[in-house]
């Protein structure tokens, strides 16, 4: 696992998804993508990445067709099978 690529793609990832939510009132999930900040700050890149995807299914929150590729970049650079997150695909916004 290269630890610098797999850094860069789950901070973008989180950063995609708070500015996606710029503007939408839900305290708990601006809590949550601050909590993935922090476990990155604190090399935690693949519990920061999971825990979001996970939030962002428990809260139904729509995602982008990109946002889905930028997480399966960042599963891919730390080595985690894709298989595990493909339910996120059910958030894709139309």
């Amino acid at each position: 696992m290269e630890k610098n690529k797999a850094k860069e793609k789950v901070l973008e990832f989180v950063q995609e998804i708070q500015k996606s939510q710029k503007g939408i009132a839900n305290s708990e999930l601006e809590q949550k993508i601050q909590d993935s900040f922090e476990l990155i700050d604190h090399f935690e890149f693949g519990v920061a990445l999971e825990n979001l995807i996970e939030n962002l299914y428990e809260f139904d929150i729509p995602i982008s067709q990109n946002q889905i590729a930028i997480a399966r970049e960042a599963a891919e650079a730390m080595e985690i099978n894709w298989g595990k997150f493909e339910y996120i695909e059910e958030l894709k916004s139309k």
